[in-house]
């Protein structure tokens, strides 16, 4: 079996830690002390060398543990393949040199390959025993952290012969301090003075070329010291001294530019021509006195940038690419904020733009280079860095332009769609050119509200996000998916932020702006649905996701109607045209289902019943009556297209569960809005008063339970949905009779005005009569044909003779308060002597026909109900009835009621329980018949 011995570990030893903090501290101390030519700027800088040494500290020490923890990954691996694995030494190894031309001497000798075509933070250097044991180019960027562009500097510095890394920044620093020193102090001509620290340079850098071939590191560091001498003496020369013309100045820092980055590319040394870039970009700080020539600072910036862009051909250094863009725009808004005004505005903004073109492209051209892999990472900084902070210096810039901003926005969106187009010529570029997508959506979504006011761009947004959803469909695209879910809600929330707490100030209903945009919301919500119908999600098909998609467009669809029929029509028509409306839509989304194969286009048409709902209620509590005005062609209409849609689907799709609950709420709503009709037409329109309002509900009642629970309807839909009406809606009016029943009992003193109070014979109480024998006779009924359970046969039957004991109790008291005189009041009717007279002897018939007809019937359960009533009579008779013995009527109920007790107990003695056939025998032969 083949052995394969783990790699050792890397890690950062306490020796590196300690220079951390000894390097960092004092270097920021001395920078922050310079700029700020105090102690307490010296004093900010060493706390801020403080942190920083710290987090590069930590940061180290979490990638020695990330290292390790995969070499023992790696080894499990090994080990589950069936390869014996040596085991893992710990020793501490140097930490990996990111940048070849300053790996220290001990790494230098080490034999190790260079890959030309490796990513910029290696430099093309790769472990060998790692690339030999790689699947591809970039399987060991998998298993090892990348470190950021901090951690990479830090490196630099910290490793190899960190001594002359830290003397070449000193001796950076000093050269500057020096030109200014002797431009105030000294009186040697300034042309002696810039040419010897120019030569100085010069001789650095070749020195520094000589050197390099026995001690590489050293070299390039020298060179890197002499390049940035030279940078100071040609932008001093130019900007403070004049000894140079603005062109031969940009040529001359050109080519010294070209010069380092040269000397960087012929080395294979990132770290060099970084190093170039960074003295450049460094020098105009360092020697400013203040002023200067902005046009000049940007025009010397955009030759190290144009500089930085003509390496990414040749080199993928990202670390170049990344200081180019912190440098320039770093230094270009601390500028804006101390110096810009707006008369500048026309030298300013074509360097802005030059600078997001240059580096937004950067990214593209550094990763032409790269081999095919789609697991390669981004170089996000650039890619969502540049436009982050570009955006916010435009603002700043155009914030007192009419629509800049949107123009600016509109004009990003058009460039980064360029380069979504030059980044797909390649599957190598499919992530980038994705980025590229979302960041030209992105822009021109920004340019919509910059544009416009917000009631204009929420329809604008919403048919932006129904095209990102189409396409995401189409191509399986996440990232858009989301964006257009996302764009399509902040167009809802742009829509709410115009309309919803605004005035409605519009005046022809339907044909106003608020109406396209409401309607154009919606229409972006309804084709997001049939897209996702048509091409499934971006995971595959998902019928929850289209059916989501399907409620939001309806509901977007019903907030337009609503808005236009409630908000802008008088409120006789409103709900009227609003049924209407409702009655349009359901027709057109049975038709889009019926012709476009697409199921949601019948949602109106499921949730028609249900907005009548709202519709009654409306009608109810704002208007006279349901048919006034648009009412009367609005809920004709309403359910005719309602039953028209329950007649067609039956005729075109299979039995489905939801059609029975339409069909029972469509009767119950027809039944509704007739009772909303009946108490209009007899309490206003004939002038009657409440008592014939509540017999004429109570006669309606009545049929709808006749109506609903005939078997004999020969015509649709009762015919072919008897069952569907007994068992869904027939329970529902049973529910409404019974409340109807119990208010109509608790409404007053019944007076049938104009004609005299008779008991039992009034409308009142014929129709609570006529509700009970319907409720009992229908609700047997339909227990026996199997439309209700067996099991609701007895509460049904006590249910019906509660009520018809509590109609008997009103009808007394009624006949008392009429006849009698006793005033409808609870305690009068409590005090009164005849009303309690007139209960006791009520309640004991009711007892006697109770217990008559149980013993005729031998139905015990009766029999024992109407004995308790009969004994509920003689408690009430010694409890109350008792304490007014001395009175007529007192005397009348106590011997009413023992004369029927005497008569029952001979002619409706108890009957057997179950099974007794010998006490059945003797009830027989004790019966006088």
């Amino acid at each position: 079996m083949p052995t394969v011995r783990a790699a050792s570990v890397p890690s950062i030893g306490r020796a590196d830690s300690m220079l951390s903090f000894l390097l960092l501290i004092p270097l920021c101390a001395l920078v922050f002390g310079v700029l700020a030519d105090d102690s307490m700027g010296a004093l900010a800088g060493a706390i801020a060398g403080f942190t920083c040494a710290w987090a590069f500290v930590l940061r180290a020490r979490l990638q020695r543990l990330e290292r390790r923890l995969d070499a023992l990954e790696a080894v499990t691996r090994k080990q589950g393949d069936g390869v014996s694995v040596a085991p893992v030494t710990t020793t501490v190894a140097a930490e990996p040199e990111w940048d070849t031309p300053f790996v220290s001497a001990v790494a230098a000798e080490q034999a190790q390959p260079v890959i030309d075509n490796a990513p910029a933070w290696m430099d093309g250097r790769v472990d060998s025993a790692t690339a030999a044991a790689a699947e591809g180019p970039w399987a060991q960027e998998q298993t090892q952290a990348m470190p950021g562009s901090l951690s990479i500097a830090w490196q630099w510095l910290s490793g190899g012969n960190t001594l002359v890394r830290t003397g070449i920044i000193v001796l950076f620093f000093g050269a500057a301090f020096l030109i200014r020193y002797v431009a105030q102090h000294s009186t040697i001509s300034i042309e002696i003075r810039l040419a010897a620290i120019a030569v100085a340079g010069v001789g650095l850098v070749m020195l520094g070329l000589r050197l390099a071939r026995t001690r590489k590191g050293y070299g390039l560091s020298l060179q890197g010291g002499g390049l940035g001498l030279i940078y100071l003496v040609l932008f001093g020369a130019m900007q403070f001294y004049g000894l140079l013309a603005p062109l031969p100045g940009f040529v001359a820092l050109f080519v010294c530019t070209l010069i380092g980055v040269g000397l960087g590319l012929r080395q294979n040394a990132q770290a060099l021509a970084v190093l170039a870039v960074l003295g450049g970009f460094l020098a105009p700080v360092l020697v400013s006195a203040g002023g200067g020539d902005h046009v000049r600072l940007f025009g010397y910036y955009l030759v190290l940038d144009l500089g930085i862009a003509a390496v990414a051909f040749w080199r993928i250094w990202r670390l170049l690419n990344l200081v180019g863009f912190l440098c320039t725009f770093v230094i270009g808004a601390l500028w804006g904020g101390l110096r810009y005004r707006a008369e500048l505005f026309s030298s300013t903004e074509p360097f802005l733009v030059i600078f997001f073109v240059l580096f937004s492209a950067l990214p593209l051209l550094s990763a032409r280079r790269l081999p095919l892999d789609l697991r390669r990472p981004l170089d996000t900084t650039l890619v969502f860095g540049v436009p982050v902070v570009s955006f916010a210096l435009q603002a700043a810039l155009v914030g007192e332009f009419v629509h800049g901003l949107s123009w600016s926005a509109c004009g990003a969106a058009l460039w980064y769609a360029l380069l979504d187009r030059l980044a797909r010529v390649s599957p190598a570029f499919e992530l980038l050119a994705d980025c590229y997508r979302v960041l030209a959506i992105i822009a021109a979504t920004i340019a919509i509200p910059l544009a416009f006011d917000d009631a204009s761009a929420s329809p604008l947004w919403a048919l932006e996000g129904a095209g990102l959803l189409w396409i995401a469909c189409r191509q399986r695209r996440v990232v858009l998916w989301w964006l257009g879910i996302l764009i399509q809600v902040g167009a809802a929330c742009l829509w709410g932020r115009a309309y919803l707490f605004d005035a409605v100030s519009a005046t022809r209903p339907f044909l106003n702006v608020a109406a396209l945009d409401t309607a154009l919301i919606a229409l972006a919500g309804l084709c997001s649905a049939w897209v996702t119908q048509r091409y499934g999600t971006v995971r595959g098909s998902s019928v929850i996701v289209t059916r989501v998609f399907a409620c939001w467009g309806w509901l977007w669809w019903l907030v337009f109607g609503s808005r236009e029929t409630f908000g802008l029509m008088v409120l006789r028509d409103a709900s009227g045209a609003w049924l209407l409306f409702l009655a349009l839509s359901a027709l057109v989304g049975h038709q889009l289902a019926r012709r476009s194969a697409w199921p949601d286009g019948r949602l109106p048409a499921l949730a028609l019943p249900l907005l009548f709902i709202f519709a009654l209620l409306f009608d109810f509590q704002w208007r006279s009556h349901s048919l006034a005005g648009l009412g009367l062609l609005g809920w004709p209409c309403a359910f005719g297209v309602q039953l028209w849609l329950l007649y067609r689907e039956e005729l075109e799709l299979p039995a489905r569960r939801d059609q029975r609950w339409r069909h029972a709420l469509t009767a119950c709503l027809l039944l509704a809005l007739g009772a909303e009709e009946i108490r209009w037409l007899v309490g206003e329109a004939y002038g009657l008063g409440r008592t014939w309002i509540e017999a004429a509900l109570g006669l309606w009642l009545a049929g709808g339970i006749v109506w609903l629970a005939s078997a004999r309807w020969p015509a649709w839909p009762l015919a072919a949905r008897a069952m569907d009406y007994r068992r869904l809606a027939l329970p529902a009016v049973f529910v409404a009779s019974v409340l109807w029943s119990l208010l109509a009992g608790l409404q007053g003193t019944a007076d049938p005005a104009p004609f005299p109070y008779l008991p039992l014979l009034n409308p009142l109480e014929l129709a609570q009569l006529a509700v009970l024998v319907a409720m009992r006779h229908c609700g047997l009924q339909c227990c026996d044909s199997a439309a209700w359970p067996q099991c609701w046969r007895r509460p049904l039957l006590w249910s019906v003779g509660l009520l018809g004991f509590a109609m008997l109790n009103m009808l007394v008291l009624r006949g008392c308060h009429h006849l009698a005189g006793v005033p409808w009041a609870p305690l009068a009717m409590l005090d009164s002597r005849v009303v309690q007279a007139a209960l006791a002897a009520v309640w004991a018939v009711s007892a006697v026909v109770l217990m008559l007809a149980g013993a005729r019937g031998a139905q015990r359960q009766r029999w024992l109900s109407g004995a308790a009533l009969m004994g509920l009579t003689v408690l009430k008779l010694f409890l109350v009835d008792l304490s007014g013995r001395d009175t007529l009527e007192r005397i009348v109920a106590f011997l009413v009621v023992g004369i029927l007790l005497l008569l029952v107990g001979y002619f409706a003695p108890a009957p057997p329980r179950s099974g007794s056939a010998g006490d059945a025998d003797n009830l027989r032969s004790d019966s006088p018949h």
